[in-house]
């Protein structure tokens, strides 16, 4: 079995995971109140950032989509542990040096689609309060699905699954409001982890998410 075939195995395990703490999502948490779960998406502004110029310049943000679900355990508090599965479309937009016959740099679309799982620590403040804010921080790691590269004048996409590496280790932290059920977040992700086979490339990631809590 390919390294990437058991990845997506374990992405797979750690979804069921998540579906098993959603289940749960009506008990009492140790800290005596109930646990919570929702669903969340929006809006990506993906860079990626290489440190070797045979892997084309990145001058670009790739707009992509993000969507996923998450669950609240409150731990003690004001404080709780929210994990999160989502799935997420990252990359960059990147010139890609010119190669004979074409004199000119080729702009492409390095669209790599993956399953995140964040691990976050969240801190509410004003919880009894029908509007509430909050931050989150933790570490993130994300595994392959897809990986491709796309012209941006169209085209046939490239398969990038081979120089592209089958996980991502990074750091998420962000704020957000709830008002009543729903809530607005505003999320970075900074790729730790070089992605790329050969090479240097790391993920930068802005995201602007709404969601709604069960």
């Amino acid at each position: 079995m390919s390294m990437r075939n058991r990845s997506c195995g374990l992405a797979f395990l750690l979804f069921l995971l998540f579906l098993a703490c959603a289940s749960v999502a009506s008990a009492q948490s140790p800290s005596g109140r109930a646990l919570s779960f929702g669903v969340k998406g929006g809006y990506n502004n993906s860079f990626l950032v290489a440190d070797s110029p045979d892997l084309g310049q990145f001058p670009r943000a790739l707009h992509t989509w993000i969507v996923g679900g998450f669950v609240v355990i409150p731990v003690a508090g004001r404080l709780s542990f929210a994990p999160e599965v989502l799935y997420s479309r990252k990359g960059g937009q990147v010139q890609v040096a010119p190669a004979p016959p074409n004199p000119t740099t080729v702009p492409m679309a390095d669209r790599l689609d993956y399953l995140a799982v964040p691990l976050l620590a969240r801190l509410s403040f004003g919880r009894r309060s029908t509007i509430r804010s909050f931050v989150v921080i933790g570490p993130e790691i994300a595994f392959l699905v897809n990986a491709r590269q796309v012209p941006d004048a169209g085209g046939t996409a490239a398969d990038l699954g081979n120089r592209t590496k089958s996980t991502d280790v990074g750091l998420a932290f962000g704020a957000g409001v709830e008002v009543k059920r729903f809530l607005v977040e505003v999320r970075s992700s900074l790729g730790f982890a070089n992605i790329a086979t050969p090479g240097d490339v790391k993920h930068n990631v802005l995201s602007v998410m709404a969601g709604v809590r069960f």
